[in-house]
């Protein structure tokens, strides 16, 4: 499991806290092999006032597509390239769970 925390700022009205769980609950209900697993989502407040999103959520083992493909790739060092057939393949699979969301 993997937990994402998004900063939120020191306010947080009612009606964004609704819509923001309204959405997570609708999120975690989705299955699809193109869609990390959310498990849980709740606010938090750190001791300086700052309010956070949290999600728990399926570990991605392999890491998101910034850091094990785009980020090497962009190197300077490196010269490494995205081969084609990895490309198409991360597209196919990024609209499949894309029309999944729109399709929900």
């Amino acid at each position: 499991m993997a937990m994402k925390k998004v900063a939120m700022g020191s306010y947080i009205s009612q009606q964004m806290r609704q819509n923001v769980m309204k959405e997570a609950k609708f999120l975690k209900k989705l299955r699809n092999p193109n869609l990390i697993k959310i498990y849980l989502s709740f606010f938090e407040q750190s001791k300086h006032g700052c309010w956070y999103f949290c999600i728990l959520m399926e570990h991605a083992e392999q890491g998101d597509l910034l850091h094990r493909l785009i980020a090497p790739a962009m190197q300077n060092k490196t010269k490494r390239f995205i081969p084609e057939d990895i490309i198409w393949k991360v597209c196919k699979e990024v609209c499949t769970g894309l029309a999944h969301l729109h399709r929900k």
